[in-house]
């Protein structure tokens, strides 16, 4: 059964437990990213609901500033990232993440 809601934005908070504490008591939603509450304890998380159209992506980036030094070691470091940010997507654990390639 697919239901129609009006969003009503109100506030915009940066804190995950905030989010997820005010979500809980009820007063108010939020759109997090299952990878957001993956590691909670299942007693503590709101009523979830998943949204399933539109399809929300978002795209993972490594960055680093344009004039710091790129020697072996950084290299291997953003190498190791890109391949663990990949694995995690290949095994939907980070569900609407796709790799940003440059």
């Amino acid at each position: 059964m697919q239901t129609t809601i009006e969003l009503n934005i109100v506030a915009d908070i940066d804190s995950l437990p905030s989010l997820l504490l005010i979500a809980h008591s009820g007063r108010a939603c939020t759109i997090l990213p299952s990878s957001a509450i993956v590691q909670w304890n299942e007693a503590l998380l709101p009523k979830m609901r998943r949204i399933v159209d539109p399809i929300i992506r978002r795209p993972a980036s490594i960055c680093w500033p344009n004039d710091a030094p790129m020697n072996s070691a950084t290299v291997a470091v953003r190498e190791t990232l890109i391949e663990l940010i990949a694995e995690h997507i290949d095994r939907d654990r980070w569900q609407g993440v796709t790799m940003r390639r440059t």
